[in-house]
């Protein structure tokens, strides 16, 4: 390479407005060499490459690279502008313009007007449309505002002009950049830790971020010493800033004094960060997701390092809410670095307090193109500055005479004449104020640091059999441990549980109030195909203390319509509750295991069903060390299982018409959980009459071209896409934001995930779905049966059923019939609702005008929106507890804490099946696809369905 610069322009001559960009004469060469990549971005640096250069305030200087003797043709990346000399990329201080790309130089030919780089054709016409300019593509400009001007001429011990602005940093400020490989992952959160290996103290100003979506809220916290140790507790952290951020550029930088205060790590000492997004949206209002790029690593590896720090690979967090207590949940079993991301520090010299100040500014900067914006990918070296500092005034005229009387010189006298040699019997009064030099014990206590073993994991190789949920159990061996989170492999999995007990989970099956829910999913939360990920807990996940010896068992439950979990199958009455996997005696953890368990029903909470065959997590629990004896390891004690009956009740409006059945929505008004546990209407008939009654959460009414209100469309209007990907299906969706699993119509639809209200995205339309009837398998039938109608003038209940209505939520309920026996009438007086009192509201209804069973199938589309007015009575309970609503379930047993948590190691009596087998669901999985986004495990790829 060379490397020329002038003071101006590079189009034309200061004073003669001569075209200069292929005249060497009017330009100044300042460095030649080879040049070597070391990444994605490599740094061509002053003392190194170039000699230190400098702008004169509201001057301009250009710059001229050419690069030749290449192993491979067209070695620097540029991006095409607009507007040749127009803004490129700008900030308080300066402004890149766009500039020429010029063809290569001879390596045999002097330099000459002859041999300076062709310029590329339609060169060099200001305006818009005129020619083609280019800028330095992801490339950026490192830089200090140095306050004031040094004459060139300016001879070494000079005095200086005093600076007319001041210079926080004593330093050149250096910046260390991660690589960018083609492929990467995504994150809601990022915990690293920064290492000094310097003899001086660091400054961390900025960090330039790959950050993909536009704007997310975020929180970041700071710690001296290690992340590991305190990567779920915020109370060790310091909350160092909180607000808005907004994305700029492919990189996006996050700086002190706007977003968080100036942080300092003293001389080879490690300061760990966290920064937190959540809340994040699309320009235009549209739910965004994964807004972080980040790399995995080798767990426990340097990501990147320079000769001053080292940068850790760190962890990967979920999403995290405006009002959460807790940090988000751990990715498992990798670590991870932020992709082509840089981190902006300086050398200090000395360290400073602890306590950094706030309002702390730099006049330092990166400024980037607007092609894609990132760093460097070298480090430099500190190099001080021209003025590194402001030198003392000179004395103004040194004296040659000197003091008229000098000191006294020293006496050669001790003061005492004659010392004693015999020591005082008695020990001075005052203690002496030197401390002893090296105290025999510490009076302070040595700090605990808990170790985090996350190798208890049963990690799939290439099938496992799909279950909905289990139950299993996990026993310490002679050591104290906690289990802080759980892993596990999905397929197409959404929604989901975590409950733990105290003893074994056998003969406590059936008994929620045995129970404790310590980690649930959002319901959106949706996960293709992963190998050991630990899910994105709404409040984190409640660790579970385990004393030595101690047994504690988990449930697993998939919520919604899903595939479920990766599990492995065991033998035909295979040893259930016995340890499959045992860590070793000496681990940090003691001998803890996991053992084989027993399968269960989706969504039906506390249903083990019948299944006589062993399971075993494809997945695990992270474990951590804790200190003997610091924390309580009492068994949880039972939560409460009281609810308080309830009735709401309208019996006064004339039914003019009769239909064959009424969809409904009731709205639940409280801040607890209602139990509905039947309901009366009008039936015109006084012998026996079958009815059926469905329900669904969420409301009745919905068109399908509603379907995808806040995502993207895909052609045929089949796929609903995440509103991130920008266009639905298509070449290269995986790559888009959002991958494969919101961006790509196949694995959508592969997904089998239906959208379940007009708002979801990375979901299948139902194109028949009017009404949610028509097959849209979206109802769950509580009770079919004959009853004997009381006429319309009275009202006849249904059998006594279990549906919850969710808190601050809307349910929906169908009543219908093969004949058009049920009762209504239209809604004359315009009222909002049928009726409400304190706990419920029951909306409008919409007429069933013809009923075959079957998910609530109609022969015509239904009018909309509800319309009617019927009489109606509600039963039901206010659940004051969770285990209170499970409770209520058919198959659901009562719990007495008098029973105690250990529970029986035989049979659990929940009715086995004795002979037979049963068939699973058995998925393969295929050659690696890699997708960035959350979408598959990097390595490893979709499974294919196999009914064994």
């Amino acid at each position: 390479y060379k490397m020329w610069s002038r003071l101006g322009g590079s189009m034309y001559h200061q004073d003669a407005w001569d075209h200069v960009s292929n005249e060497p004469e009017f330009w100044d060469f300042i460095g030649e060499g080879n040049f070597t990549r070391t990444g994605s971005r490599t740094s061509l640096r002053y003392g190194e490459h170039f000699a230190m250069q400098e702008l004169p305030p509201g001057e301009t200087r250009a710059f001229y690279i050419a690069f030749f003797g290449c192993s491979k043709t067209w070695p620097l990346s540029v991006d095409m502008g607009e507007n040749y000399l127009g803004v490129a990329a700008e900030d308080d201080n300066i402004a890149i313009l766009e500039g020429i790309k010029k063809d290569p130089i001879s390596t045999t030919e002097p330099i000459s007007y002859k041999n300076f780089g062709t310029n590329y054709p339609n060169c060099c016409k200001p305006g818009p449309g005129n020619s083609w300019s280019f800028t330095m593509r992801g490339s950026s400009i490192t830089y200090d505002l140095d306050g004031w001007i040094t004459p060139t001429a300016n001879p070494i011990g000079s005095p200086t002009v005093a600076p007319t602005v001041s210079f926080p940093p004593t330093g050149t400020l250096l910046t260390l950049t991660t690589v960018n490989p083609s492929s990467g992952a995504s994150a809601y959160g990022y915990m690293f830790d920064v290492v000094s290996k310097s003899s001086q103290a660091i400054r961390i100003f900025s960090f330039d971020l790959r950050f993909k979506v536009d704007t997310c809220d975020y929180k970041m916290w700071s710690r001296l010493g290690n992340s590991s140790p305190e990567k779920d507790n915020p109370d060790a952290w310091d909350l160092i800033g909180e607000g808005t951020f907004t994305k700029t550029g492919t990189l996006t930088k996050m700086s002190h004094g706007k977003d968080f205060p100036l942080q300092e790590i003293p001389p080879t000492e490690t300061r760990a960060f966290y920064i937190a997004f959540f809340g994040c949206s699309t320009a235009d209002g549209g739910s965004a997701y994964w807004p972080l790029a980040v790399n995995r690593e080798s767990t426990g590896v340097v990501a990147t390092e320079d000769e001053n720090i080292a940068l850790m690979g760190g962890i990967k967090k979920g999403e995290i809410s405006a009002s959460s207590t807790s940090f988000g949940s751990n990715a498992c079993c990798y670590s991870y670095s932020m992709k082509g991301s840089s981190i902006n520090y300086d050398l200090n010299g000395e360290s400073t307090s602890s306590e950094i100040s706030t309002q702390a500014t730099t006049t330092q900067a990166a400024v980037t193109t607007q092609a894609t914006i990132t760093t460097q990918a070298a480090v430099t070296t500190q190099a001080a500055t021209t003025q590194a500092a402001t030198t003392q005034a000179a004395t103004p005229s040194p004296t040659t005479t000197p003091t008229s009387t000098p000191s006294s010189m020293p006496t050669t006298s001790p003061t005492t004449a004659s010392p004693t040699s015999t020591p005082t019997s008695t020990p001075t009064s005052t203690p002496t104020n030197t401390p002893t030099s090296n105290p025999s014990i510490s009076q302070v206590p040595t700090k605990f640091v808990p170790e985090v073993v996350g190798d208890l994991v049963n990690t799939m190789s290439s099938s496992c059999s799909i279950v909905k949920g289990l139950y299993f159990d996990v026993t310490a061996g002679d050591k104290w441990a906690k289990i802080t989170n759980i892993m596990i492999s999905t397929y197409s999995t959404k929604h989901i549980e975590v409950y733990a007990k105290q003893g074994t989970a056998s003969g406590n099956l059936k008994k929620p109030c045995a129970w404790e829910r310590v980690g649930e999913t959002s319901p959106g939360w949706y996960s293709s195909w992963e190998k050991d990920v630990s899910p994105p807990w709404i409040n984190g996940f409640k660790p579970i203390i385990l004393a030595p010896g101690q047994t504690v068992s988990l449930y697993l439950l998939a919520r919604t319509n899903t595939y479920g979990f990766c599990m492995k199958r065991g033998s035909y009455k295979g040893p259930m509750w016995e340890p499959f996997k045992t860590l070793p005696a000496d681990s940090p953890v003691g001998a803890v295991s996991m053992s084989w368990g027993r399968k269960a029903i989706l969504d039906e909470p506390f249903n083990p069903g019948s299944s006589s065959y062993p399971y075993v997590l494809y997945g695990g629990v992270e474990l951590e060390t804790i200190k003997p004896g610091t924390e309580s390891h009492a068994p949880t004690s039972a939560p409460t299982n009281s609810a308080s009956p309830g009735l709401i009740e309208r019996t006064d409006v004339i039914l003019t018409k009769s239909t064959h059945g009424l969809q409904f929505d009731i709205v639940n008004l409280g801040s607890e959980d209602i139990i509905v546990n039947k309901i009366g209407i009008p039936i015109d008939s006084s012998d026996s009459q079958h009815i059926d009654v469905w329900y669904r959460d969420g409301t009745h009414e919905g068109l399908s071209s509603d379907f995808c209100s806040t995502g993207i469309k895909s052609a045929n209007g089949d796929i609903c896409c995440a509103s991130t990907c920008g266009t639905c299906g298509g070449s290269g969706c995986s790559g888009r934001v959002g991958g494969a699993a919101g961006c790509c119509t196949g694995t959508i639809s592969n997904s089998n995930n239906f959208c379940d209200t007009v708002s979801e995205q990375a979901c299948i339309i139902d194109s028949g779905c009017d009404n949610w009837n028509n097959w849209c398998n979206d109802w769950t039938l509580l009770a079919g049966t004959t009853v004997y109608a009381a006429g319309s003038s009275s009202l006849t209940f249904t059998p006594g059923f279990v549906a919850i209505a969710k808190a601050h939520s809307t349910t929906s309920f169908v009543i219908a019939s093969p004949k058009p026996l049920i009762r209504y009438a239209d809604n004359i007086a315009i009222e909002e609702n049928v009726v409400a009192n304190g706990d419920l509201e029951v909306k409008l209804a919409t007429p069933v005008e013809d009923y075959y069973g079957n998910n609530v199938q109609s022969e015509h589309a239904l009018p909309a929106p509800a319309s009617k007015v019927f009489n109606v009575k509600i039963d039901y309970d206010i659940a004051h507890s969770l285990c209170a609503v499970h409770e209520a379930a058919p198959w659901a047993e009562s719990y007495s804490p008098a029973e105690g948590t250990a529970g029986s190691l035989g049979d659990d009596g929940d009715g086995d099946v004795e002979e037979g087998g049963e068939i699973d669901e058995v998925v393969t999985w295929h050659p690696p696809v890699q997708e960035e986004g959350g979408g598959l495990v990097e390595g490893e790829g979709p499974p294919s369905e196999n009914t064994e």
